[in-house]
């Protein structure tokens, strides 16, 4: 993908991450792709007392030096765009880093 001009990235979490790799696998200690990392307590529900520029919640795992994205909750339905009822996306809430 970078070789086509394409920027690298995974949107994974601790848990996810070691449940699929393993604890020893460092895809990302090149710094070759960025990381997203989601920042939920429990059930999807974001820590109130964290802000989404507080990336001391990551904790570091895969070999990546530090995540890209934090997404500090969860997909928000915006509806009537446009003025139209019937539309409507879904938006993820994140911070750079």
């Amino acid at each position: 993908m970078k070789n086509l001009g394409y920027s690298v990235g995974v949107f994974s979490t601790r848990k996810i991450w070691t449940a699929i790799f393993g604890d020893t696998c460092t895809l990302g200690s090149d710094g070759s792709i960025k990381l997203w990392y989601a920042d939920y307590q429990t059930n999807g529900i974001v820590d109130p007392t964290k802000s989404s520029s507080d990336f001391t919640t990551y904790g570091g795992f895969g070999g990546f030096a530090r995540p890209f994205l934090k997404q500090v909750g969860g997909t928000v339905k915006v509806t009537n765009l446009c003025n139209n009822p019937s539309w409507h996306a879904l938006i993820d809430i994140d911070s750079i880093l």
